[in-house]
């Protein structure tokens, strides 16, 4: 669920992500009928979401916003520990930590500053590299247009792609599409109606509403995402990003998402973000996720971290 706005964007963004794409993936492997467990088994249990053991995208949002890794499964969901999975891992110290002392007002959002943005992004303690690249695509009617673009690697280290359209008004930041690749998926999904995440001005104690609609169709097979939700802005923080210290607002996200067609499934994401207004930017995100597909279950924490607070 991409950077280039506020927190609030890249929490929802990124949970609606995670969620479609597990939701698509889940729909595919139910129209091919595979053993193969993509979000689902054919018997009841619970999968660990981008993690070990299943074949569902690294993101979210989303995302959504970055899908989770794909990570193939041979059998039923079983209690114990999961099979190890292959891919990139990495390690070091934490990038963003807490400053003591009292923070200040992060001050006015403004629309994500153009350029490649660096993270360090945790799926159910497997690290991996990911780079956000924002491009403006012009503006008109007070609305400034821009692109998204995430590129990590799934846990086998194949290439996983978010896009998304997304434009920023008065009132805040609003977002047309999503559209993933990962595992050999296309799966795009074109709202309704724009989806509005952010609302502008930001404050403490503000609360809205998020909600949206798209059809999907993967390997032949149609549904339709239904997701709703609030955001709230819980407070400020101030934290330094390898280094650098900042005042970010501080955002906490709840989203359900129903899927009905091929495959019918619900889905929840709580998740919280840290926002730097100056840069349009999240900082940090942390979402829990909990998808049921009939009597299956699967479940993902993912996290992310910026390395850097200024686009290269």
């Amino acid at each position: 669920m991409p950077r280039s706005t506020p927190l609030v964007s890249r929490a929802l963004g990124a949970a609606a992500a995670a969620l479609v794409i597990a939701a698509a993936v889940a729909v595919a492997v139910h129209h091919n009928k595979r053993s193969t467990v993509a979000s689902t088994t054919a018997t009841s249990g619970t999968t660990v979401l981008g993690g070990p053991g299943t074949s569902v995208p690294a993101s979210v949002g989303s995302t959504p916003t970055s899908p989770a890794s794909p990570v193939t499964r041979t059998g039923p969901a079983t209690s114990g520990s999961p099979p190890t999975a292959s891919g990139p891992t990495t390690t070091g110290a934490p990038t963003v930590v807490p400053v003591a002392g009292s923070a200040g007002d992060p001050g006015k959002v403004q629309p994500t500053s153009p350029g490649s943005y660096a993270y360090t992004e945790t799926i159910n303690g497997d690290s991996r590299p990911l780079t956000e690249a924002v491009s403006n695509q012009g503006s008109s009617g007070g609305q400034l247009n821009q692109s998204l673009v995430d590129s990590s690697t799934d846990a086998n280290g194949k290439p996983t792609t978010v896009r998304r359209d997304q434009y920023w008004q008065a009132d805040g930041l609003y977002v047309r599409s999503t559209d993933f690749a990962f595992g050999g998926y296309t799966v795009s999904c074109h709202f309704a109606t724009p989806v509005h995440e952010l609302v502008l001005p930001v404050a403490v104690g503000k609360q809205w509403q998020v909600k949206g609609t798209c059809p999907v169709t993967v390997a032949g097979a149609p549904d339709t995402l239904t997701f709703t939700g609030t955001v709230k802005v819980t407070g400020v923080a101030r934290v330094a990003v390898a280094g650098q210290a900042v005042n970010v607002w501080v955002l906490a996200s709840s989203l359900d998402v129903t899927g009905t067609g091929a495959i019918p499934f619900t889905a929840h994401q709580d998740g919280t973000v840290q926002l730097d207004a100056a840069e349009g930017q999240q900082v940090t995100e942390a979402t829990k996720t909990v998808v049921k597909v009939g009597t299956s279950t699967m479940t993902g924490d993912e996290s992310r971290q910026l390395k850097a607070l200024r686009p290269s």
